[in-house]
């Protein structure tokens, strides 16, 4: 029996090669460019992660509405909060900061009184390593280690009249009010245990752009760890793992936001993951419909010895089964020789990807996975199978004797 099939199935390719081998050119040929197309969406990301860590040396990711125990995989370093760390009003033993510039005109100068606002961040105890680098970072005094502990610039505190040791307060500013909710944030108070001159921290920033993460503010304090902050920042173990986090929490319903180099690059990686993901599904869809085209090519070209083998007895089934089996050798060659010829086709797609992002571009690299195309082979075998269905559906019910009096 079976040798018979497959001597019908070589009498049938005899008939039809020249069929196979314009139809298998054109396959191979798609094919080829969908899984260089498909690698490619999988190499774009892998080139941005690989870039940005050797480019970078931290990664932070600021999450909105967010509490030190937040489920990810990163640690909480430093945060801010609306009415206390910023929008707010600082107070000393002094007073509160205060400037009196003259108004414009008049022939006498008028004093007017204008309430300035400070802003500063609340760090985690994990930021404190971090403050290694600044050595004249603390004037007097230390860094805040505990809640309730405030470090405030030396200037700004000489302003407000406080000194090591003396309580400080800080309290909303009504002019932002209406812009942001202050509901549960009153007059807070904080102990003053040392102060700093924050120009360090910006000199040191501005020569190590890359690899700081210490802010520079004229306050840092420590909150208790309920507290929820506005926006709190957290250190994360690579870029990877930033930008799934990012999108996870997205996701959710949370506001995430990368830190400013990564936030750039992963908008570009994400506008080249929407052009070659559309460029892949057009493919993917001529593939399929070449699949299509086989099989009705094969049902009008032979169509009265279809009907032959049906009067001599042949089975719809195995009709149907000579020509799907053609096709599926078809989609088998088609993805091994696929394969082969991909590899040019991702090669160029990369050198494009390098040169959009030329910072990054040596990091780019083409890489075979096996797995693309046998879950490629999967999927067109079973589209061939149930193109094997539809054929076999219109073999079965062919009136065979109209059909063949027509031929």
């Amino acid at each position: 029996m079976l040798r018979s099939v497959f001597k019908l199935i070589r009498l049938e390719v005899a008939f039809l090669w020249k069929t196979i081998v314009l139809i298998g050119l054109i396959l191979i040929t798609f094919i080829s460019a969908l899984l260089s197309v498909i690698s490619v969406l999988l190499d774009v990301p892998e080139g941005m992660y690989a870039g940005l860590d050797e480019y970078l040396h931290h990664f932070t990711l600021k999450v909105s509405d967010a509490r030190p125990d937040l489920d990810i995989e990163g640690e909480s370093v430093y945060g801010f909060i609306n009415g206390i760390t910023r929008y707010s009003i600082l107070k000393g033993p002094g007073g509160e900061q205060v400037i009196s510039p003259p108004t414009a005109g008049g022939e006498e100068d008028e004093l007017l009184e204008i309430t300035y606002t400070f802003t500063g961040c609340a760090i985690r105890p994990s930021l404190l390593k971090e403050f290694e680098p600044y050595k004249k970072l603390v004037g007097k005094g230390r860094l805040p280690n505990a809640p309730g502990e405030i470090c405030i610039n030396a200037t700004v505190a000489k302003l407000v009249g406080a000194s090591i040791g003396d309580t400080v307060t800080l309290r909303p500013d009504p002019q932002y009010a209406e812009e942001y909710d202050f509901t549960g944030r009153e007059e807070t108070s904080f102990t003053l245990v040392g102060t700093h001159d924050n120009s360090v921290i910006s000199r040191y920033n501005a020569i190590h752009p890359r690899d700081y993460i210490v802010p520079s503010y004229y306050f840092y304090l420590m909150m208790p760890e309920e507290t929820t902050y506005s926006t709190l920042t957290f250190l994360m173990p690579n870029s990877r793992t930033m930008h799934q986090t990012a999108l996870s929490l997205i996701r959710g319903g949370r506001e995430a936001t990368m830190d400013g180099t990564s936030e750039r690059q992963m908008e570009n990686v994400a506008l080249a993951q929407a052009f070659f993901g559309a460029i892949a599904a057009v493919i993917g869809f001529m593939v399929l419909f070449i699949l299509y085209s086989l099989i009705a090519i094969f049902f009008r070209q032979r169509r009265a010895q279809i009907l032959r083998m049906r009067l001599l007895g042949a089975t719809s089934f195995l009709v149907a089964a000579v020509y799907c089996t053609v096709a599926i050798f078809l989609v088998f060659l088609g993805v091994v020789l696929g394969s082969a010829f991909s590899m040019a086709f991702n090669v160029y797609f990369m050198g494009l990807c390098g040169s959009l992002f030329k910072t990054f571009s040596s990091n780019f690299i083409s890489h075979f996975r096996p797995i693309i195309p046998f879950i490629l082979l999967l999927v067109l075998a079973a589209f061939t199978l149930i193109l094997f269905f539809v054929v076999n559906r219109k073999v079965r019910n062919a009136r065979l004797s109209v059909e063949v009096r027509h031929e």
